[in-house]
């Protein structure tokens, strides 16, 4: 368990500390789970089969895909297995699936964003444009950044801002000055690529050597690819991006729990399909101490909400707050601290009102409470 969450375990919860210990048996079989629905749906993908059962697969698979991702992730914090060799090799090997480079996230996720979570320029994950920042921006980027933040901007956002330009190879200049240290990493996704390419080819040779290569192509790469990314996308705007969560400019108005504990959505869905999902959505636990496993997140993320109430976004998941957050996070402004439509018009409270602060003081980090 953790040092941070173990020193704040409260002595009327003498069960908590076994709710948040890491559980090899557990981890085993959330790999097995993605492993074999992995392989399973990609053989009825490549077979010559009803296409009610080639969708099913589909949908199968992307689940595949969004375990592994969230074992990857977990195994780069160190925190899905006891054995950090396990974390690291099992890391790589899950990032595999996802044509991710795990020390590459480990730079653009655990360094930046978990560094200096909702600080602009550090965390640059929905880090979102001043209106000053965006007028300045040419045409052709206006019009993405208002599709990204539109109803659709998830199908196309983390392709373009994250997974090819920063998390496959050392193309972006930080990462180019120091790529000998992502060489291997690199590497390893492009052989294992080459080797899962190759296992689905074969399989369909093997399966259905008569049946529609583009079609293999659509149902076993590029749709389950698409749902996956776009999936994240979701994720990763929820967790950070709501009317009460603020951004902040100036590393001196930073703290650790303006960050991580008000500045993440506590996000609970109407239901849970995906193994594991469930649980990443429960984010301020993880932020508030990213070594706490995913399985064990539900738990933490209560005990979080019993301390820091009032300091805690919490969403549940539906059309209508869906739609509210869409509408109103476009910009922020930084200066008067609330975001705005594009026009700079603010749409929701400030930083102040949110959390009853005089306007001429800022609260860095002097409540007291934090886990870390």
């Amino acid at each position: 368990m953790s040092k941070s969450m173990a020193s704040t375990v409260p002595t009327d919860k003498r069960h908590f500390e076994a709710d948040l210990i890491r559980s090899d048996a557990k981890a085993v079989l959330y790999l097995v789970f993605a492993i074999a629905a992995y392989v399973v749906s990609l053989i009825v993908i490549v077979s010559d089969v009803h296409w009610v059962f080639r969708l099913v697969s589909v949908l199968l698979h992307t689940i595949s895909i969004t375990v592994f991702f969230t074992i990857g992730h977990d195994c780069v914090h160190n925190a899905f297995f006891t054995w950090r060799f396990l974390n690291r090799w099992v890391g790589r090997f899950a990032f595999g699936f996802l044509f991710h480079s795990s020390s590459l996230w480990k730079q653009v996720h655990n360094i930046n964003h978990h560094g200096r979570t909702n600080l602009k320029g550090v965390d640059d994950v929905w880090a979102p444009f001043s209106p000053e920042e965006f007028r300045a921006l040419p045409q052709w980027r206006q019009w993405l950044e208002r599709f990204y933040r539109g109803p659709f901007g998830h199908l196309i956002y983390y392709q373009c801002q994250y997974l090819f330009p920063k998390v496959m190879l050392p193309f972006q200049p930080e990462t180019r000055l120091h790529w000998r240290k992502h060489f291997f990493d690199s590497f390893f996704i492009v052989v294992f690529g080459a080797m899962l390419i190759s296992l689905t080819l074969g399989l369909k040779v093997l399966l259905n050597p008569d049946g529609s290569w583009w079609l293999v192509f659509l149902l076993a790469g590029l749709i389950p690819f698409m749902l996956w990314n776009a999936l994240l996308s979701f994720t990763i705007y929820v967790q950070h991006t709501n009317p009460h969560v603020h951004w902040f400019n100036r590393l001196e108005d930073w703290s650790h729990h303006n960050g991580h504990v008000r500045g993440t959505v506590d996000t609970l869905l109407p239901a849970g399909f995906i193994p594991l999902y469930t649980n990443v959505m429960r984010h301020t636990a993880h932020h508030d101490d990213p070594t706490i496993p995913v399985y064990c997140l539900t738990a933490a993320q209560e005990h979080l909400n019993a301390r820091h109430g009032d300091d805690i976004t919490q969403f549940k998941v539906n059309g209508r707050e869906y739609w509210d957050i869409v509408r109103a996070c476009k910009l922020y402004d930084y200066d008067k601290r609330c975001w705005t439509d594009f026009e700079g018009v603010p749409t929701s409270t400030t930083y102040y009102e949110r959390f009853n602060l005089p306007a001429d003081a800022f609260e860095a980090d002097s409540r007291a409470g934090s886990m870390a």
